[in-house]
């Protein structure tokens, strides 16, 4: 069989295959001659498809929609801080949901125990950290402050809630609250010095803004103290700070008062109250506590009065000007006396036992407080200043004693004139100095070493004539 027969046999075999219809066609098309024949239209495949995109699309912005809220909810709108001594930190959504609660130090983990406040609404979860610490003692009679701090939008409204809700809670435990209020505001220098004394950047903030107003603390002296005894500075007549809010009554129950410290000082002096006149009396930070400022002048004299605001010890007592005792409390954050003292002598190179006439102060320089330290040794007289936080020193003096009369009975021009015409030529003051330090060589020549903040310089001057003999001036780095 050739290729042309099997073609026959396929052909042949699907018209076999085919049935023939034609005729029964035709035949009902006769018999339906003159009628209307309605024929139903089936929807294309095309349609079919296009209904499943517009399913699609729907879908799709349902998921994005989805999305978007999920991410909405999840979003941190604003940060509210929590400080008294417990310091937390509340992250919320826009729904004013706590999405985060932070604790930041080993008091506020006590505070939030076993607490789960994530997922509750923002008063709900306020509410249950100031009852804990209140019931935990942290929020008293003897200091009821609060430090509020916002970072977000529309803190005002915020905080304004936050007062309410935070007072009706304190007063429903039958006490009154001081809340401070304040606006964050980044700032990576601060920060750092918040991490560096182990505080929270809202208590550096609050810091900064009080020593910006009174150049009178420094920012390092006001770090030991609580929210609540910042708050006393704050609420004091001379401390009002621009950026910050403090609402309620300060408690100063933990003080003496204005009238126990009043009476100290009068019976210090031996006078009664109607025989002074001008009195001023005023709770302050100096010296590292609480004091009472209590001035009045009498017939004859002015005096100002530093006592212990919390045991009413007299603290510094000054006549005309003149400071007359001093009773320095120990300080918490500060070097204190005697390693003040090692500071100093240490410098010098010698020993306690070397030294005579020792005298230690605590003073203060526009707010920076200072040891001023003076001793005598080998005919020189020395004179320090130590700052009283870092143990820096801040100036240094050595002169030949003024009792010794080696130098005029020599013919020399003496010490005091050295230095003299060392400050002369330099063009400086003695007063800018920083650090002085003078001696006699074998050779009948003053060697000096004069600082100052910006240059260091060293002369020598010839011990008879007062002739300049060499000078070298160097910039500090």
């Amino acid at each position: 069989m050739n290729n042309k027969d099997i073609e026959k046999k396929i052909h042949q075999a699907y018209k076999n295959a085919t049935p023939d219809v034609l005729s029964s066609i035709l035949e009902e098309c006769e018999d339906m001659k003159g009628q209307n024949v309605y024929m139903e239209i089936q929807p294309k495949q095309r349609k079919i498809k296009y209904n499943r995109i517009v399913f699609a699309c729907v879908l799709m912005l349902a998921i994005v929609a989805g999305v978007v809220t999920m991410n909405s909810s999840s979003q941190v709108m604003a940060t509210i801080s929590l400080d008294v001594n417990p310091s937390l930190e509340i992250k919320v959504n826009k729904s004013d949901k706590v999405l985060k609660v932070n604790t930041l130090n080993d008091d506020a983990i006590i505070v939030l125990g076993d607490m789960e406040l994530e997922g509750s609404q923002l008063d709900v979860a306020v509410n249950a950290l100031i009852g804990s610490m209140l019931q935990k003692g942290y929020i008293n009679d003897l200091a009821n402050s609060i430090l509020i701090s916002i970072d977000g939008s529309n803190p005002s409204t915020l905080q304004n809630r936050l007062i309410k809700d935070i007072n009706s809670i304190i007063e429903a435990n039958g006490m009154n609250g001081s809340i401070v209020t304040q606006t964050l505001v980044s700032n990576s220098d601060l920060e750092k010095r918040a991490n560096e004394h182990n505080i929270t950047f809202s208590k550096a903030q609050l810091i900064q803004s009080i020593v910006n107003q009174n150049n009178g603390y420094t920012f390092e002296g006001l770090v030991p103290l609580s929210i609540h005894e910042l708050n006393v500075l704050i609420s004091s007549n001379n401390n009002h700070v621009d950026t910050v809010n403090s609402t309620g009554q300060v408690s100063n129950k933990a003080y003496i008062g204005e009238t126990k410290a009043k009476e100290i000082a009068l019976k210090h002096v031996g006078v009664s109250e109607s025989q002074i006149k001008e009195l001023e009396i005023e709770l302050d930070f100096d010296y590292g506590v609480m004091v009472y400022e209590v001035e009045f002048k009498t017939s004859t004299n002015k005096y100002e009065y530093e006592i212990n605001a919390i045991d009413g010890t007299i603290v510094q007592v000054e006549k005309d000007g003149v400071k007359t005792e001093s009773t320095l409390p120990d300080i918490t954050g500060y070097l204190g006396q005697s390693a003040a003292k090692t500071i100093a002598l240490k410098h010098a190179g010698m020993t306690e036992s070397q030294a005579k006439n020792i005298d230690v102060d605590l003073e203060k320089d526009n707010g920076t407080p200072y040891y001023d330290i003076e001793f005598e040794a080998n005919g020189y007289e020395y004179k320090y200043q130590i700052h009283a936080i870092n143990g820096s020193i801040i100036k240094s003096y050595k002169e030949k004693d003024d009792s010794s009369n080696e130098s005029s009975d020599m013919g020399y021009i003496g010490e005091a004139n050295a230095k003299q015409i060392a400050l002369n030529h330099a063009g400086i003051t003695a007063t800018s100095l920083l650090d002085f330090d003078i001696d006699l060589d074998n050779d009948h020549i003053y060697e000096l070493k004069l600082k100052t903040n910006e240059y260091q310089f060293e002369y020598e001057i010839h011990a008879i004539n007062g002739t300049i003999i060499s000078v070298e001036k160097d910039a500090n780095h």
